[in-house]
């Protein structure tokens, strides 16, 4: 029972709401845009229209605001598409409190995806007044129903964009006071009390801490790198007389019901709100109703400022940490996981950048590493760029869901986790000075790696190294990670020539093509097929090339007709469409945007 419940909790994590609320259908207008002036085809109008309603249909409406942005997304679609008869259904049924279909998984992240590529169009001033005043409206609800996007994060936190004055209600039109709010659990008999402090879970511990792999600017050296730092969360009751934060407006009107979740670091937008109010369902299920005035707070050292990349990569860390002081036994280990609309544990943005980073750092001590399942079908290319080492420094396991996160990250493991980790400790110790390759090339390794990886499916060192011992692994790169290799290999290209013209060094053009380059030059080699090599390898060598004639023209630099900015900006067009070529071969758009063209280039 307690299982299925999580199961349901988890469901719509991103949408999840904390109360319950009334359905109020959308009025006829003002629409704050005319169709007829929108920069849009009839066809892509009333594809948007249909993606709008399997949005709608997915969202859980049960929180007021939750509710509303159902409204403002079927208000959209009747206005793209008046003919549209299946959102006056949806609207009809949600006012009655009627059942609707939920579209499938994939008709829902088909239309996230079409409907943030559309909406990059109707931000630009071309798109027009009409076009961008759906664009403000269309980026307000996209905001709520996938804050996980990547482009979410630089537009939440500001209010709303759109003009729905009129069309679609205030939020406290959608609360249904005579209803109890999620937040007071399952029904105890009709009473709307809130529970009695003794029926409600208790803290086991008030600290716990577990490693996660996070981007960190550097002040100093001004720059992005990888650390596997702790994460800490403390947890208490807050008290009444708590000095801290008395008299602040935010303290006095906070729902002592709701978990409150801090950070010990500058974050953008409501990250920590929208983080607690996804925990705080899946803690209710899995330990009853949580205490009043319940805090959480996370810590990293003081040294490190978190980037702004680490969007969503946190959210397996707090599970794990949430877990821990209620459970009361302690983590163990680093994660690199997020968690998913249904519970699942899902790879962070950019996970791949970030993997190749943990598995490049050589001084980091050997612990256990939590990676989700469908890492699996990446860490392959670790062994043919020459990282098989990483698979043994470190001991990675792979998590599926929830459930199996909290096992394979728990001190207290099940035996099958425990007996692999032994198993594993003697490999590590049999090889000795061996090298890596001739210690994997004996048959008594082969028999140990196939025993352990038996036992414990999701030990993915052992599945990697039992790989690496045979002549199957892969020597070759697929055509989407060869493209990402390759795309990193350019970027120090974008780098410099971001810089202002008047600003840019001859000196620097030179070492940086020497840089791009070398890089492409060692991963040329892994290219799957001749067409890889020609499509991806061989473009962005000859627009690592333009460096060299914009070197030579920065000899004339003291020339009173020379226009470094005219000469820069032609070859800066040029790497951001080899980057768009790059992009779209690896298949990874969504979290990779690419950099936007100055004016002046």
């Amino acid at each position: 029972m307690i299982r299925s419940m999580e199961r349901l909790l988890w469901i719509g994590l991103a949408l999840v709401g904390t109360g319950f609320g009334a359905f109020v259908p959308p009025a006829e207008g003002p629409v704050p845009f005319r169709r007829d002036k929108l920069p849009v085809d009839v066809a892509t109008m009333t594809s948007l229209s249909s993606q709008l309603v399997s949005l709608a249909a997915h969202s859980n409406s049960e929180d007021p605001a939750k509710a509303r942005t159902r409204a403002q997304m079927l208000a959209l679609a009747a206005a793209l598409d008046p003919s549209n008869t299946q959102a006056g259904k949806v609207v009809a049924a949600l006012a009655k409190g009627e059942p609707i279909d939920a579209p499938s998984m994939d008709d829902v992240k088909m239309a996230r995806t079409r409907a943030w590529n559309l909406l990059g169009w109707l931000e630009q001033p071309e798109a027009g007044e009409d076009g961008q005043a759906l664009g403000a409206c269309l980026g307000d609800v996209l905001i709520r129903i996938d804050p996980e996007h990547p482009l979410a994060k630089d537009r939440s936190g500001n209010g709303e964009k759109g003009d729905w004055n009129g069309w679609v209600a205030a939020v406290a039109a959608f609360r249904d006071r005579e209803t109890p709010s999620m937040e007071d659990g399952p029904d105890d008999g009709g009473t709307d009390d809130p529970a009695p402090e003794s029926d409600r879970a208790t803290l086991a511990m008030r600290k716990a801490t577990v490693n996660i792999p996070l981007w960190c600017y550097n002040r100093e050296s001004r720059k992005t790198t990888l650390e596997v730092a702790p994460l800490e969360l403390s947890a208490w009751i807050k008290k009444k007389d708590d000095d801290e934060d008395k008299g602040s407006d935010e303290e006095d009107s906070h729902d002592p019901e709701r978990l409150r979740i801090q950070f010990g670091w500058k974050s953008r937008g409501d990250e920590s709100a929208i983080l607690a109010e996804r925990l705080q369902p899946w803690l209710a299920s899995r330990y009853g109703k949580l205490p009043r005035d319940l805090q959480f707070r996370l810590e990293l050292p003081k040294d490190l400022t978190p980037s702004i990349r680490n969007h969503g990569s946190l959210s397996g860390a707090v599970v794990i940490l949430a877990n821990a002081v209620f459970s009361g036994v302690e983590p163990e280990g680093a994660v690199l996981a997020m968690i998913g609309e249904e519970g699942d544990v899902r790879l962070p943005a950019k996970f791949w950048q970030t993997l190749r980073a943990l598995a490049a750092m050589e001084d980091l001590p050997g612990e256990r590493i939590i990676l989700p399942a469908a890492a699996l079908e990446l860490l392959p290319s670790l062994l043919t760029l020459d990282q098989s080492e990483f698979f043994i420094r470190q001991e990675v396991l792979l998590a599926k869901d929830i459930d199996s996160l909290l096992a394979v990250s728990s001190s207290q493991p099940p035996d099958a986790v425990t007996a692999a980790h032994a198993a594993f400790e003697e490999i590590r110790t049999a090889r000795g000075t061996r090298s890596l390759g001739s210690f994997l090339d004996f048959q008594s390794t082969q028999q140990r790696l196939t025993k352990l990886v038996g036992d414990c499916p999701q030990h993915a060192s052992g599945r990697m190294l039992a790989l690496r011992g045979t002549s199957q692994w892969p020597q070759r790169l697929p055509r989407a990670i060869y493209a990402r290799e390759i795309r990193a290999a350019i970027e120090p290209m974008g780098d410099v020539l971001r810089v202002p013209a008047d600003k840019i060094k001859r000196t620097q053009l030179q070492a940086t093509e020497a840089r791009c380059r070398e890089s492409l030059g060692r991963v040329e080699k892994f290219y799957s097929s001749v067409s890889d090599r020609s499509e991806l390898h061989d473009p962005a060598t000859n627009t690592v090339k333009l460096l060299t004639g914009l070197a030579t023209d920065f000899k004339r630099s003291g020339d009173e007709f020379f226009n470094p900015a005219a000469r820069v900006a032609p070859i800066y067009r040029e790497y951001v469409d080899t980057l768009r070529l790059l992009t779209n071969a690896a298949g990874d758009a969504e979290e990779y945007p690419l950099p936007k063209l100055d004016k002046g280039k």
